[in-house]
């Protein structure tokens, strides 16, 4: 048989309690040793790369990409360090009006996606595979 899984999401605003925003996005699996998602920074949408170590010490993470439409390099994170089992955030909108690829390289037992928002309008979540 095969199955599909989805990992549902949602976030409460802290000072109200109120529901910020919920999606459902599908659940991959290890990308191996790398590992691509996307970003955009088209309409003042804000990006931020959530990076997940499933390996049960810590995972350190040899560089995060920022790579626009054309194939150029427009920021490069050469380390990040991931806790065990845990996340890193990574708040990014590295140059206004354009999009591309977020490419990371690791020794593999991480997984990861990017969500693009509109600050008080929506968020959308880009799986990485």
């Amino acid at each position: 048989g095969a199955g599909v899984v989805y990992s549902v999401n949602y976030n409460l605003d802290p000072n109200t309690g109120k529901l910020s925003y919920a999606y459902a996005s599908p659940l991959f699996g290890d990308a191996g040793k790398l590992l691509t998602t996307g970003f955009n920074t088209f309409l003042s949408h804000e990006n931020q790369v959530q990076l997940f170590n499933t390996a049960s010490q810590t995972n350190a993470l040899s560089n995060v990409t920022f790579v626009n439409f054309a194939g150029s390099t427009i920021e490069d994170i050469t380390t990040i360090s991931l806790p065990v089992n845990g996340f890193q955030k990574v708040d990014r909108s590295p140059a206004v009006n354009t999009y591309g690829s977020v490419k990371v390289q690791g020794n593999g037992n991480f997984s990861g996606r990017t969500l693009i928002s509109r600050p008080g309008e929506y968020r959308m979540c880009v799986p990485a595979y």
